[in-house]
């Protein structure tokens, strides 16, 4: 996906292409696991389980929407900025918000691998609350750190990241570093 955007974007009238190039790195990533896992001598059988497929759906619906309503409200913030701020303020906000995204799509990659452990623990009407606890733990252990450090070097980390002529978003990283934690620990 990178090597295609890098490549082919040079202006804002390719940006179509972004989308698609997503979908071939994609496609590509999965392709390649397929045949690195087939090479390992698992077969991998398409075939829809449909009475699965409605237990998922039925069971997953909250899921779906806690993720929905969170893009929702992780994105509402810069049209909403747009109404009472200048260009150049949304500008520096959207500097700031690319690390804090970063960083709450790794806390989202942590709890989705934290999912099976939770699962694990919630057989037959118990609940292993050291499973919850220790999640919870490791994440404020990775969240906490990284928010206080954002917080104290948010002005050198956004020159470092964009250059020089961002730094001025620095300020709006020390505030929104704060919902890191709030993210993770979700």
């Amino acid at each position: 996906t990178a090597l295609i955007v890098v490549i082919g974007v040079r202006g804002t009238g390719d940006l179509g292409l972004v989308p698609l190039a997503q979908f071939a790195g994609d496609a590509l990533g999965a392709l390649a696991l397929l045949v690195v896992l087939r090479r390992m001598g698992f077969a991998l059988p398409v075939r829809v389980d449909w009475h699965e497929v409605r237990g998922a759906f039925r069971g997953g619906w909250p899921l779906v929407l806690h993720a929905t309503l969170a893009m929702l409200s992780f994105n509402a913030d810069l049209i909403i900025l747009r109404f009472f701020r200048d260009m150049t303020t949304v500008g520096q906000y959207a500097v700031a918000y690319t690390l804090v995204s970063y960083l709450a799509n790794l806390g989202s990659a942590f709890a989705v691998s934290v999912l099976p452990a939770l699962s694990r623990g919630m057989g037959a009407h118990q609940e292993n609350p050291s499973v919850y606890r220790g999640a919870l733990l490791y994440a404020a252990a990775l969240a906490l750190p990284c928010a206080v450090g954002g917080w104290i070097l948010a002005p050198g980390i956004i020159a470092l990241v964009f250059g020089p002529g961002y730094a001025p978003a620095g300020r709006a990283l020390t505030i929104l570093i704060w919902t890191v934690p709030a993210i993770w620990l979700r």
